[in-house]
């Protein structure tokens, strides 16, 4: 769990780190394309287990319920539509590519999402340290 929300200013250092100035130059351009999620005060991150298998868990908790409402169609947008750090030199991953099925609901200021498949529950550990940006918010 954080209270420290992912930007793109608290994201190039650590992609400096991990990717290099080169590989980081590039993913923060695509990075800057959006789409962004809103504002949220916290988030927490983890891995579970159901019934129908593993999931990575991603809370979102929000000021608003009206923000809340936005970030769980911005949440299922950001899988759809935004890259992983991972993958080819030549071409990053597309979240959606890297799981097997997405729940996402809310209820008044929290947003719970389950990112089903094993490929997507190996990343959470980077997403939570701000090396991948799948909670990215402007």
């Amino acid at each position: 769990m954080s209270d420290i929300p992912q930007t793109l200013g608290l994201l190039e250092p650590v992609l400096q780190k991990s990717a290099g100035p080169s590989g980081t130059k590039d993913y923060l351009e695509r990075l800057q394309d959006g789409p962004f999620l809103e504002p949220y005060i916290t988030y927490g991150l983890g891995h579970g287990k159901d019934d129908k298998g593993h999931y990575l868990a991603v809370v979102l908790v929000h000021e608003t319920a009206a923000d809340a409402v936005t970030n769980a169609k911005m949440l299922q947008r950001r899988i759809n539509e935004t890259f992983s750090v991972y993958g080819r030199s030549d071409r990053y991953l597309l979240w959606s590519k890297m799981t097997d099925g997405i729940e996402i609901d809310y209820d008044r200021v929290v947003v719970r999402a389950k990112l089903r498949g094993n490929t997507i529950v190996s990343f959470w550990w980077d997403i939570a340290l701000l090396v991948d940006p799948l909670l990215l918010t402007q």
